[in-house]
């Protein structure tokens, strides 16, 4: 590991690398600045980031509701909770649980008909879902497990009882993370750091009190979840 990401020296560089640590791409770009300057240029990229993300959340809430919205839900947000009552294609409200599987029911169906009629379902952005509550612990990658990224699914499963919706595109366009398809699975795919070195500082956040690693802020401003 390069020196400059060790400028902070006991506990605190031991247990909160991400703040010790300045990317290449900065760190080149800016010949003769300090370490101190560094990081300030680190945490504005950050800043940005995570005030990108917002805009494009709601870019992508306001497509999965109109992409989704003959399946009948209460309305978006940050959380969609159950579908309405009267004409619809979802099941009664009665049961949360028969509620969330008419959900899954009709997003599947969608999803599959979407990949196969192109120009019938011409949407703006591809849904990818990940199954979870969308809290910090789910879309914080595990270290060893996750160490190829967070895992998602071009459809839900039938056996989830809660799950969270991004976009392949909202994820690209945030600069710091991506969605690359699992080379072993068509209907898979990863969501990781853009910057490698970042997934093992990402993956050392997830369990703790702390606040969430900017990334996982970012996804979630992505990310529509649904319960």
């Amino acid at each position: 590991m390069p020196e400059r990401w060790l400028s902070l020296t006991g506990t605190m560089a031991q247990f909160a690398p991400e703040y010790s640590y300045v990317p290449d791409s900065i760190y080149n770009a800016n010949p003769g600045k300090s370490y101190d300057q560094l990081i300030s240029i680190y945490n504005g990229n950050k800043d940005f980031a995570v005030t990108l993300a917002t805009a494009l959340g709601k870019g992508v809430q306001k497509e999965f509701k109109e992409e989704y919205d003959s399946i009948g839900f209460v309305g978006i947000g940050s959380t969609l909770t159950l579908p309405r009552t009267g004409t619809s294609t979802m099941p009664k409200v009665g049961n949360p649980a028969m509620a969330i599987a008419g959900i899954i029911a009709v997003l599947a169906e969608a999803a599959s008909s979407k990949s196969k009629t192109t120009t019938s379902f011409d949407f703006k952005y591809k849904f990818i879902f990940r199954s979870g509550s969308g809290n910090k612990r789910n879309l914080t990658p595990r270290p060893i497990d996750d160490d190829n990224g967070l895992f998602y699914f071009l459809k839900p499963s039938l056996g989830w009882t809660t799950f969270n919706v991004t976009a392949i595109e909202a994820v690209n366009m945030t600069g710091v993370l991506k969605a690359k398809p699992d080379p072993k699975n068509p209907n898979h795919y990863f969501v990781t750091p853009v910057d490698p070195f970042e997934m093992k500082i990402w993956q050392a956040t997830r369990d703790g009190s702390n606040e969430p690693y900017y990334l996982t802020t970012i996804l979630q401003s992505i990310t529509v979840r649904i319960k």
